[in-house]
């Protein structure tokens, strides 16, 4: 690839100009295509300042967007829930009154978890208006209606939706259109079939895909297809919990475009398998994920079998290939796992202290912001779908996906989906590490941390929440780190 850019460079077909060069050429006869990013620079911390192609992408999917719902129908849905709230608990907080007596002064640090409560709580009445107008195009006149008409005491009610309204938030509802729109368009997101690579200007990979890598390391279907029965047979005796609703907010749309997949007989969504820091809790220490502590001994059984199974073959070929497109990155991610007790490796050097594991999920445009700080995520799907391509907007792109892929991208700094698929089962397993972990392993005085390891993880999408920690969201055991 180096020596068809110098190549073009001299013969003047290289624009400094171009958001991008690309090159093509053949490996042991598969077709792999190379792109050169001009305006793309890793070693700033928003890499895509310098680049146009994410803004030309959201433009031309503004133009294609439907119109939304009236803002004064969001506010008249939101003011209706907020009233019948209201009624609902005035009778309740009379009787606590009474048998309380008076009620004491807040102390600041009470009353500014008070009003962070309050604001979360505006924020989730938001989302629910916004979901129950969402593809409701028909109720819409009836509603606006009883705006123009209402009578005076929704009023107040519509004086604190007003007041309240929250600023700068993302309607995930009409994102999810905008990604389905991207991807409709070869226009838009150009698709990329064969082995992709993306590098920055100075030639750092940015994302990589190799389809149906696994069929080329293990000489054949086999393997995977057996890798594939693993999961999905450990999906069926441990069940995993529905995938984070702020995170994956439209995934009631999803199953019910996808019934086979709902309760009682259907099963889908997340595992985390390793360590991270729970979020909000800077200064705990790193825990183990609820996921990797089952709380039953056959379970525990059959998850040892998986890790040493099925996730050390899905490994193997990904730590390869980590060390074939950055190598530098993948020996410091080997280095923090040797470090990093709380997380068993499935596989020699295995670089990885966490695996995020989507079973019959579909992924919604997100950041991985608890991620390692310019590291690589690699992601193996195993499965029987059809669809589900890859999109990277800042990229312009979409790559095939199809089942026994490897796939790698800088998750924290490029925001990334896939499109809709079909079919009976898909299991995407996340290799990753958390920056928390990282810097974690180098504040025990056993290595160096780079210059870039102290950046805060607040508003990580990838990392889990402290409210209502459940199996498949954070928490677990905490240890303390016993030196020999």
């Amino acid at each position: 690839a180096k020596e068809q850019m110098a190549q073009a460079h001299e013969m003047g077909l290289v624009n400094p100009d171009d958001e991008s060069t690309t090159l093509k050429f053949e490996w042991e006869g598969q077709e792999v295509e190379w792109e050169v990013f001009h305006k793309i620079d890793m070693s700033l911390k928003d890499i895509r300042a310098n680049s146009g192609i994410q803004s030309r992408v959201d433009k031309q999917v503004e133009e294609l967007m439907p119109p939304g719902p009236p803002q004064c129908v969001i506010e008249w849905v939101m003011a209706t829930t907020y009233a019948q709230e209201k009624a609902r608990k005035r009778s309740a907080q009379k009787s606590r009154k009474k048998a309380s007596g008076k009620s004491k002064a807040l102390s600041q640090s009470d009353l500014v978890k008070k009003l962070a409560r309050r604001k979360a709580k505006w924020l989730e009445r938001w989302l629910d208006a916004l979901g129950l107008l969402w593809h409701q195009e028909t109720t819409w006149p009836l509603l606006l209606e009883q705006y123009e008409n209402g009578d005076n005491t929704m009023g107040l009610a519509l004086g604190k939706v007003v007041a309240n309204m929250p600023k700068d938030a993302i309607d995930p509802y009409r994102q999810f259109d905008r990604d389905r729109i991207a991807g409709e368009h070869e226009s838009i997101l150009r698709t990329v079939t064969g082995i992709y690579v993306a590098v920055d200007k100075d030639w750092k990979v940015l994302a990589f895909m190799f389809p149906k890598a696994l069929d080329y390391f293990y000489n054949g279907p086999e393997i995977r297809e057996r890798v594939d029965a693993d999961l999905t047979s450990y999906a069926y005796y441990e069940p995993p919990f529905q995938p984070d609703p702020q995170r994956h907010r439209n995934n009631k749309y999803w199953i019910k475009q996808n019934p086979h997949f709902a309760k009682p007989n259907g099963v889908h969504g997340t595992y985390h398998m390793g360590c991270w820091q729970v979020q909000g809790h800077g200064n705990d220490p790193i825990v183990e994920t609820h996921d990797s502590l089952p709380d039953h001994v056959h379970v525990a059984r059959l998850q040892k079998e998986l890790m040493r199974g099925a996730m050390a073959v899905l490994t193997q070929p990904v730590s390869f290939l980590y060390g074939v497109v950055d190598p530098q990155d993948r020996a410091e991610f080997v280095d923090v796992q040797q470090k990093t007790f709380l997380s068993a490796p499935v596989a020699d050097d295995d670089p990885f202290t966490l695996r995020a594991w989507l079973h019959n999920v579909k992924t919604e445009s997100h950041l991985d912001s608890g991620d390692w700080i310019k590291g690589l995520a690699f992601l193996a799907t195993t499965g029987a779908y059809e669809g589900g391509n890859l999109c990277i907007k800042a990229l312009g792109i979409q790559l095939e996906y199809p089942a026994g892929s490897i796939a790698a991208l800088r998750g924290r700094d490029l925001v990334h989906y896939t499109t809709s698929w079909s079919g009976s089962r898909r299991n995407c397993v996340v290799h990753t590490s958390h920056q928390s972990v990282r810097q974690d392993a180098y504040e025990e005085g056993q290595g160096e941390l780079g210059d870039d390891a102290h950046i805060s993880e607040e508003d990580s999408d990838s990392a889990p929440t402290s409210k209502k920690r459940s199996r498949g969201e954070g928490g677990g055991r905490k240890r303390v780190r016993v030196k020999k």
